[in-house]
């Protein structure tokens, strides 16, 4: 088996497609947060993160970061990022969270919950 990626083109996608989408996940997320306490996103890139953290406007304090600490975890970044933020008391419970995600080729995916 064998996957090969272009990072660049890759995230100019991601740059291009994810505030579409993440209006239509919640009408005014290509601006900002608004009630959203915490976002807990997939985390394979560093660059990535603050790319996307920029191009919405969002605070950069208020997205759950782990990949410093564990890396690139595939499919576990946002669990695992999720577990930290509540056994660290960062996330509260009745904290509205945001966990999104992107898959190779390029996919999105996303939810809003209430913890």
């Amino acid at each position: 088996n064998h996957f090969q990626m272009d990072g660049p083109a890759t995230m100019r996608m991601v740059l291009q497609h994810g505030p579409g989408f993440m209006e239509r996940l919640r009408p005014g997320l290509s601006s900002g947060l608004g009630d959203i306490a915490w976002v807990v996103p997939h985390q394979a890139s560093g660059l990535a993160l603050d790319a996307i953290t920029d191009a919405l406007g969002w605070p950069a304090e208020r997205m759950l970061r782990t990949l410093d600490r564990l890396g690139n975890v595939v499919a576990a970044s946002i669990p695992l990022t999720l577990h930290a933020g509540v056994t660290s008391g960062r996330i509260q419970r009745g904290d509205k969270l945001l966990l999104m995600g992107t898959g190779a080729g390029l996919s999105f995916g996303g939810m809003i919950l209430t913890f």
